[in-house]
């Protein structure tokens, strides 16, 4: 005879628990119950004494299906609506300034939490560099010998402001910052002869192989500012290890026109040029890359080899994606109107752009304006940054009609007679 399988019980088995019971058979146990508790001579009392909580559990069922079904029929519009309304009650009590500070706040928080201005490879391996690149430029004794005091005095004198961790000091003559004659004769020739606010502090933050962004008003010598760093480092990469065919470049300049970089090609040949006059310093390889030129033109400079680069986005990427050349040994890299190119619609090739990067390199950005909203975008792309501002800035919209717009540029003391970024590349 089979014996009867063993039951097991759980630890954490509950003796308390009930299975689930249907509301007939909890009705009949009712039913039973009061029947019980109630003599043979009051069935008329226990009997309206059940109808009682019979119908109170039938209403509370019909109020619950009812809650149920209003629930579900609510749409999403009206839940919209309703949030729109409460949210319209709340902004009538706050005053104009809390609205804009509440909408700089949420602007600021998109920025900060977009992708950080930098190449893929450093994102995906949370690369960040803490230090800025080494140079061997360090400038006069004298110089390095001033108190803090002795440097907010110079500054306040320039009407230049300051914002960053150990910012390099202020030099008020190019031959303290250690220039080749042949850049100072060139310079003389310029009628140049002594630096504007932007090169009295931008030159040396460059030389000192910081990041920085520099802000001036049109007219100011922000070109000079960059060229002559990035001339003279690129120089000193060259002679230090001197590349062979194929390689390079050392430097980007990034242009927002074909215009702008045009006339920054044309700025980096003649300081090349006249610092190769007398054969003393090699002559460095520049090229232009634009839209709407062939780069057939200029497959000399690509067979021998560039140093230094200048470039609209568009066709810089397409050189990059051809692998015409290569960043693998670029340490400068130079943002002129760097506002415009990362506000408008160029952030994306911006961003293409810095992932071709292999190593960590130096980041210059100029521009005439950066708006505030804008700097905390770019902040996190800065290693010991030294940013660079100037007091003489002025915003000053003129509004016209369309067919005066050419004759108002040109009349105008505050434009360039063709703005910079009036063709895009």
């Amino acid at each position: 005879q089979r014996s009867p399988s063993p039951t097991y019980k759980l630890d954490n088995e509950d003796d308390s628990y009930e299975s689930c019971v249907p509301v007939t058979q909890r009705r009949a146990a009712k039913l039973a119950k009061l029947s019980s508790l109630t003599s043979n001579s009051a069935p008329k009392k226990a009997k309206m004494q059940l109808e009682e909580l019979l119908a109170k559990e039938d209403a509370e069922q019909e109020e619950e299906g009812r809650r149920e079904g209003a629930w579900k029929e609510r749409t999403l519009p009206l839940e919209a609506q309703e949030v729109h309304f409460r949210k319209a009650a709340e902004d009538a009590k706050k005053t104009e300034i809390e609205k804009a500070e509440e909408a700089d706040a949420e602007i600021l928080a998109a920025i900060a939490s977009r992708r950080k201005l930098a190449p893929d490879l450093e994102l995906t391996k949370g690369i960040s560099y803490s230090e800025s690149l080494k140079t061997s430029w360090r400038p006069p004794k004298y110089i390095r010998d001033r108190t803090e005091e002795q440097h907010r005095r110079l500054r306040e004198k320039y009407h230049i402001i300051v914002d960053g961790e150990d910012i390099p000091p202020l030099i008020e003559h190019f031959e303290d910052m250690k220039t080749p004659q042949r850049m100072l004769h060139f310079l003389r020739s310029k009628k140049i002869f002594t630096p504007t606010p932007i090169q009295l502090q931008g030159i040396p933050t460059a030389f000192s192989g910081r990041d920085m962004i520099g802000i001036a008003f049109r007219g100011s010598g922000k070109t000079d500012a960059f060229c002559l760093p990035l001339i003279m480092m690129t120089l000193e990469e060259e002679v230090r290890l001197p590349f062979i065919r194929g390689e390079g470049p050392v430097s980007v300049v990034l242009c927002l026109s074909r215009e702008l970089a045009t006339q920054t090609y044309e700025n980096v040949l003649a300081w090349t040029a006249a610092l190769a006059k007398d054969g003393k310093y090699l002559r460095l390889n520049t090229l232009l890359c634009i839209g709407g030129i062939s780069m057939g033109d200029q497959s000399h400079v690509l067979n021998k080899g560039r140093r230094i680069v200048v470039a609209t986005p568009g066709r810089l990427i397409d050189m990059l994606e051809k692998k015409r050349f290569t960043f693998n040994n670029c340490k400068f890299l130079c943002m002129d109107e760097a506002d415009c190119m990362i506000d408008l619609e160029f952030e994306d090739d911006a961003r293409n752009i810095m992932s071709f990067f292999k190593r960590q390199r130096q980041t210059l950005l100029f521009s005439a304006m950066i708006p505030r909203k804008i700097q905390d975008f770019r902040q996190p792309r800065l290693v010991s940054r030294g940013a660079y501002t100037t007091a003489r800035v002025v915003e000053r919209p003129e509004y016209n009609k369309a067919r005066r717009r050419g004759s108002s540029l040109d009349s105008s003391p505050l434009f360039p007679s063709v703005p910079p970024w009036a063709q895009r590349m």
